[in-house]
């Protein structure tokens, strides 16, 4: 993900030549040297309201690579606002994210389309993630013996995760820390 500052900041000069087209120039010959293969988009800031802290677009979504579009993005900004740099992260990283979640996702889908041990395993990884967000150092569990976590570790402790490795719930349960 590009980030490129619209902001007035960038009429400053160096060495006689403005911020903004020493950024356009570099940004132009970036995208000129990427990869077709390349996935790539362009969040803009600063550069269509004087005096807004919210000036953040997302002017080219992630996705395969468009360079006379970026190109034409890059060349079409005049500077003009505020630096709502951190909000233009963070637009940057959500956007990132959410191409990493669908990729995941489809992933996931095609996996567990595959055949009965593909859904298995794709069950205990959403089930292994949920307890890694859940579950943070120093927490104790208290697990019944049927539970799929519960499972999972004696598993571990027996060098195998296989069912019949595990003894039939008794209602017992088991403490567990992290």
């Amino acid at each position: 993900m590009l980030i490129l500052d619209g902001s007035g900041s960038m009429w400053g000069q160096i060495e006689g030549v403005t911020k903004i087209e020493i950024a356009k120039q570099t940004l132009t010959s970036i995208i000129k040297d990427l990869p077709a293969s390349t996935r790539v988009g362009l969040i803009l800031y600063g550069h269509r309201e004087k005096g807004d802290c919210d000036d953040v677009e997302t002017a080219v979504a992630m996705g395969p690579i468009d360079r006379d579009d970026l190109a034409a993005r890059i060349s079409a900004v005049n500077p003009k606002g505020k630096t709502p740099i951190t909000r233009s992260i963070k637009r940057a990283v959500e956007e990132i994210r959410g191409v990493a979640d669908a990729a995941a996702a489809d992933i996931y889908a095609r996996a567990y389309n595959t055949g009965p041990r593909a859904v298995e395993f794709y069950e205990f990884t959403r089930t292994m993630q949920a307890y890694n967000d859940m579950i943070s150092k120093g927490t104790t569990l208290i697990l019944t013996t049927d539970s799929d976590i519960f499972k999972f570790l004696r598993g571990m402790e027996a060098g195998t995760t296989a069912e019949s490795d595990i003894p039939p719930d008794r209602g017992t349960s088991t403490v567990v820390e992290r």
